[in-house]
């Protein structure tokens, strides 16, 4: 009753009421049963809509209707987001970074879907609050968009530099199996830091911190072929600690908890930082590291569901 009181399909404007948080689907004595609502894309017949549903939980409503509100948004003022994948497709040094992440039109699109994420994806509620932001945000759009571009092409030149330099390693010291072997190590590290998805999986927060990882990666590389002894023994101090990084993230499953998986990430980036104060001290990490601080960190991770 609750559904089809509340639910609307195939929205294309705020053509509805002010959002409430939940609302009460039933109550009974010793149990309450609610609903959130929120904004969800969907798919009918293979066309993509916009509909508002209630939720069984607040996550899953937050998680949806963040993205219902971009997609909003889009509809609503199409002509600004349209001037905004022009400004992506003609931006420079785009289309140098994409054939490393799956080509021009691809890396053109999901670069659309993190910016347009990162400024328009909220929690907005009422029509008041959602036509105001519009009214804030899209005027600027054009600058937002250029600032995150730029974010984006810093991280594309580190990773084709650090490509590169490992790629021309990698050849020049093929015959070294010792140095060889690092080198191929790095270069998977590489890869798995900023793989082709990069955008989907990353903040633009995120992205912002991994030309110092990238430049790690880099550093480690040609001291390895420096002397390949001593990186070697370095890598030793830190082998524990991705082995247990790797069966964390092997122990998740679907009913791991959020704060599991949250923290369990977190673990992976105190990794990086870790990584630069062993290999590369003259980067400075971010935050303080420490063997004693990782230690700490996995006794927690020991306890979570």
């Amino acid at each position: 009753m609750a559904q089809k009181q509340y639910e609307k399909i195939d929205i294309k404007a705020w053509n509805f009421k002010d959002l409430e948080e939940f609302i009460i689907i039933t109550r009974e004595k010793e149990f309450t049963q609610k609903g959130y609502p929120g904004l969800k894309i969907e798919t009918n017949k293979n066309k993509k809509i916009l509909s508002l549903r209630l939720f069984k939980s607040e996550q899953a409503a937050q998680t949806a209707h963040h993205q219902g509100i971009k997609e909003l948004f889009q509809l609503c003022y199409p002509d600004d987001f349209k001037a905004l994948k022009k400004d992506i497709n003609i931006y420079p040094g785009i289309k140098q970074m994409a054939p490393f992440f799956n080509g021009r039109t691809k890396f053109a699109h999901s670069i659309f879907s993190l910016i347009t994420t990162t400024l328009f994806a909220r929690n907005i509620r009422t029509k008041n609050e959602f036509e105001l932001y519009a009214r804030q945000e899209l005027k600027y759009l054009y600058t937002s968009g250029q600032k995150l571009l730029a974010t984006i092409l810093e991280l594309g030149k580190a990773y084709q530099s650090s490509f590169e330099l490992i790629q021309k390693l990698s050849f020049q010291h093929q015959e070294k199996k010792k140095t060889f072997t690092i080198i191929t190590s790095l270069f998977k590290e590489l890869k798995n830091l900023v793989p082709e998805n990069f955008t989907d999986l990353y903040t633009i927060e995120r992205i912002s911190h991994l030309h110092r990882y990238i430049a790690c990666i880099s550093i480690r590389a040609q001291r390895a072929v420096d002397n390949p002894l001593k990186e070697e023994k370095k890598a030793l101090q830190l082998a524990g600690y991705t082995l247990h990084l790797n069966t964390l993230l092997s122990s998740l499953s679907d009913n791991s908890s959020l704060e599991k998986s949250q923290q369990i990430e977190e673990f992976f980036w105190l990794l990086e930082e870790y990584k630069i104060s062993l290999f590369a001290q003259e980067l400075k990490t971010s935050v303080k590291i420490s063997t004693k601080k990782l230690d700490q960190f996995l006794t927690k991770l020991s306890t979570m569901i």
